[in-house]
């Protein structure tokens, strides 16, 4: 169930079973935020981003079609040094 702030429409801890590559999966993908169902938002509180978070968030926006994820890790000093943008490209 969504819910809407302002113009923007937003769902928490997404779960659904996804086709990919118009194969349908019977697991589930499972993430933080969708927002107007365009951008997926992933939360972290860890000490740097690895090469698994960047293939987790590509592996949801192709699972949804969406085009642009944004990777939030929290456990920074300065906010902006916590944002990572990922890009589908496909």
């Amino acid at each position: 169930m969504g819910t809407t702030i302002g113009a923007s429409r937003f769902e928490r801890q997404v779960a659904d079973t996804c086709a990919l590559q118009g194969v349908e999966d019977r697991r589930r993908i499972s993430f933080d935020l969708l927002v107007n169902k365009e951008l997926i938002l992933e939360l972290k509180s860890v000490d740097s981003f690895k090469p698994v978070h960047t293939a987790q968030m590509l592996t949801y926006l192709k699972m949804t079609d969406c085009k642009l994820g944004l990777l939030l890790n929290f456990k920074v000093d300065v906010m902006r040094k916590g944002i990572k943008r990922v890009v589908n490209q496909f």
